[in-house]
C-alpha cells in the first residue's frame, strides 16, 4: 500500500467532520498546536496523528461519541498500530482521564 493511502479513511472522516464543524483545517492545526505541514499530512493521508491528538481533535471538532470512535478507529485501518489495546478500551468507554481537555490543560503526566 502506498504511503499516501496509509490513512486514506482516517484523512476523509477528518477533513469531512472539520467541515461540519464549520472551521478550517488551519483553525484546527491553530487549536492543536500543530504546524499547518502536519494537517496537510493528515488530511492527504500521508500520516496520522498520535492516539493522544486524536482525542483531542475528537473533542476540539465536538464530535458525537460515534463519530469520534469512526475516526479513532480509522487509525488502525490498514497499518499495525501500538496502541490497540487502549483504543480498544477507550472505544469500549474507558476514557482516558484528560479526555474533554484542551491542550492547553492537558499534563505530561496526564498522558501515559
Amino acid at each position: 500500500m502506498k504511503a499516501s493511502n496509509l490513512y486514506r479513511k482516517f484523512s476523509n472522516l477528518l477533513k469531512a467532520y472539520i467541515i461540519e464543524s464549520g472551521q478550517s483545517a488551519v483553525w484546527l492545526a491553530t487549536e492543536l498546536r500543530v504546524n499547518q505541514s502536519v494537517m496537510v499530512n493528515w488530511t492527504k493521508g500521508k500520516t496520522a496523528p498520535s492516539l493522544e491528538q486524536a482525542l483531542i481533535i475528537c473533542d476540539t471538532l465536538s464530535l458525537s461519541d460515534a463519530d469520534g470512535k469512526a475516526l479513532l478507529m480509522s487509525l488502525t485501518e490498514g497499518v499495525e498500530f501500538k496502541g490497540h489495546a487502549r483504543l480498544k478500551s477507550i472505544i469500549a468507554g474507558d476514557k482516558p482521564k484528560f479526555w474533554g481537555a484542551t491542550p492547553s490543560k492537558v499534563e505530561d503526566s496526564d498522558i501515559e
